[in-house]
């Protein structure tokens, strides 16, 4: 009874023993997975440092490649910043290099004018001796409106002048004429020139030609009933060189009204608008404007056919027109030589390259068929008829 009443309790201290190192076992299995679990966060915490490091060196490499950056950008910003300042400062020059070049360029600067001029004559010699056989060969433009400056040039070298004098109306202020470089050519030519502008005549008086060289300005606003008094009181009656017409109207009328002065050569203005073959004019009036005749602006003048005949009838042959369509070109008859020869009006038409017609005061394109029907419905003599 005593043994089983002390093995009792110590039965009891065995099994609390057996429970503690069940405990005792469960705690060293769960400080084992601690211990795991903190091998493995050391572990990341290793390879987070090294990416750390790697983090620093790329920041550090970035911030290294920015400043360069920086600083290659500032050095390349300054270096656009010279070239502006200097663009600048050679568009300034070129500012007033061109200023002066415009003042040196001036309509009645000499500069201007001796250089058009020897390159006229530059264009004159290469002209003379070339086998040329056409008025449209022969064009280059110097002071004319287009290629008269070339044809009258080349013209003068088959038919020696008898007088190195010419006659040309209609000039405005004379910047642009067809006579202007026989003047200044150097080649012994003087003339007389009349307009019926006061402000364009005022203009011509002030510019060096009219300083320089044997020119006559007559300010008048020419009929037929005044043109042979103008021309003997200013010494044009007789023989002449050159005659150019150009009055915007009463071109025919004119010319047929000049009985003192005959010119071995006569440019004058034709209205390519009433085509090639009809040979009509537009009624005599002393007092014709064009501008003021048909609010078109292209009722004026003759047509060609019309001043073909004429021509013969006054003695001289047509040879040619300007190819621009604007001027036509009559020789002495008895002055004619190869290769020069009396054309027809057909043969030697030029319809104009430009429309002049207005609408409203506004330039307005029109085709030729649209500008001749309109002129062919307007008071008209028909010289082919002699009706109007």
């Amino acid at each position: 009874m005593m043994i089983k009443r002390w093995l009792t309790p110590l039965r009891q201290r065995l099994w609390r023993i057996e429970e503690s190192a069940i405990r005792l076992q469960e705690l060293q299995t769960a400080v084992a997975a601690l211990a795991s679990q903190n091998a493995q966060l050391l572990e990341q915490t290793a390879q987070l440092t090294a990416q750390g490091a790697e983090l620093r060196t790329e920041l550090a490499r970035l911030h290294a490649h920015q400043e360069a950056s920086t600083t290659g950008r500032r050095a390349e910003f300054e270096a656009l910043l010279h070239e502006l300042s200097q663009a600048q400062a050679r568009a300034t020059w070129a500012e007033q290099a061109a200023a002066r070049l415009h003042q040196a360029w001036d309509a009645d600067s000499p500069t201007r004018e001796a250089t058009r001029t020897a390159l006229g004559r530059i264009e004159a010699r290469q002209v003379a001796p070339r086998p040329t056989t056409t008025l449209h060969d022969a064009e280059f433009q110097v002071f004319s409106q287009f290629g008269e400056d070339g044809i009258l040039a080349w013209l003068l070298t088959l038919i020696p002048p008898r007088s190195r004098f010419f006659v040309e109306f209609g000039i405005e202020d004379y910047t642009q004429s067809n006579t202007r470089f026989l003047l200044s050519a150097g080649w012994s030519w003087s003339g007389l020139v009349l307009e019926g502008n006061p402000e364009a005549v005022a203009a011509l008086r002030q510019q060096s030609i009219a300083q320089w060289h044997e020119l006559g300005i007559v300010e008048a606003f020419i009929t037929r009933e005044n043109i042979n008094s103008l021309l003997e009181a200013n010494g044009a009656a007789g023989e002449i060189g050159v005659l150019s017409i150009d009055i915007d109207g009463n071109d025919y009328w004119v010319w047929e009204a000049i009985t003192g002065t005959t010119a071995d050569i006569v440019v004058i203005e034709f209205n390519y608008r009433f085509g090639p073959e009809k040979a009509v004019v537009v009624p005599y009036d002393p007092a014709f404007v064009k501008r003021d005749a048909h609010p078109s602006g292209i009722y004026f003048g003759a047509s060609l056919a019309a001043l073909c005949a004429l021509g013969e009838r006054k003695g001289y042959a047509f040879v040619g027109c300007s190819e621009s369509g604007v001027n036509a070109f009559f020789v002495r008859r008895e002055r004619l030589c190869p290769p020069l020869r009396a054309l027809t009006s057909t043969e030697g038409y030029r319809a104009g390259r430009h429309a002049e017609l207005l609408q409203d005061g506004v330039p307005t394109h029109a085709s030729f068929e649209q500008q001749h029907a309109l002129l062919m419905g307007l008071p008209l003599i028909d010289l082919s008829h002699e009706r109007t």
